[in-house]
């Protein structure tokens, strides 16, 4: 547990695919800190094919990952997507694992509301901005 917790936080999905392998109800887990899951982990971290690796082996397995679960502060694993201007996670989590685009967080903000300037109008059109 505490290795899985390590490398969720490091965003290191070659290590955390080991550990996945191994004993796949950790993806179920929370940080105890911030109540990220793996998910938000790897979004913060703007890893969109650990995303897409995770969410397809956690469906193999009959895992039922919750792509919109909340933070401690109310953060979706898209909201940390569209605050670090990772937009190929953005797709990912919008087109593939079907995040919910109007979900408001602690602060009562939508993902659209941390998108950057230079993001794509793509984006800005996939969160219904």
């Amino acid at each position: 547990e505490h290795a899985w917790l390590v490398a969720m936080s490091a965003g290191c999905w070659a290590q955390l695919r080991g550990l996945f392998l191994e004993e796949p109800e950790l993806a179920l887990q929370r940080d105890f800190i911030s109540g990220f899951t793996v998910l938000h982990w790897l979004a913060k971290h703007g890893d969109g094919p650990g995303l897409q690796e995770l969410a397809a082996a956690a469906r193999q397995l009959g895992l039922a990952l919750d792509v919109d679960a909340r933070s401690g502060c109310g953060y979706t694993p898209l909201h940390l997507a569209a605050i670090h201007g990772h937009q190929l996670v953005i797709k990912v989590l919008v087109l593939q694992l079907g995040s919910q685009v109007r979900v408001r967080d602690g602060s009562g903000r939508q993902p659209w509301e941390y998108l950057g300037s230079s993001t794509s109008g793509e984006i800005w059109q996939l969160l219904e901005a």
